[in-house]
């Protein structure tokens, strides 16, 4: 199941690079003709409003694909810790006991500034 959304994912994400190339093609030349006096400013604008859309969308697939591969290792066990937990709470729930490390002085602040 997890398998298969990454693939979908990956074919979307191919997809919508895709689409980026193009869009991104067509700023050049839309940038071009507006030089020649042959379209709007306007329209210029318009075409690159819609390659940042477009740009934005993947990067939105990609943290989908990121995410997917995420639930993947969770799916097959691997270890997952809770960073929203504070330490001590992580440790406790993992049943470890861990000292908090001693604050650093300023001398050893200054000695590793030289």
């Amino acid at each position: 199941n997890q398998l298969t959304a990454i693939q979908n994912i990956e074919k979307s994400y191919g997809a919508k690079a895709d689409q980026v190339a193009a869009l991104q093609q067509s700023v050049t030349i839309s940038n071009d003709l507006f030089k020649a006096a042959r379209i709007d400013y306007l329209e210029a604008l318009l075409t690159q409003r819609d390659a940042l859309e477009s740009q934005m969308e993947l990067a939105e697939v990609k943290q989908q694909e990121l995410s997917a591969y995420v639930n993947l290792y969770r799916a097959l066990g691997g270890g997952w810790r809770d960073v929203s937990a504070s330490p001590n709470e992580a440790d406790v729930a993992d049943g470890k006991k861990e000292q908090a490390a001693a604050p650093e002085t300023d001398a050893t602040l200054v000695a590793v500034k030289k």
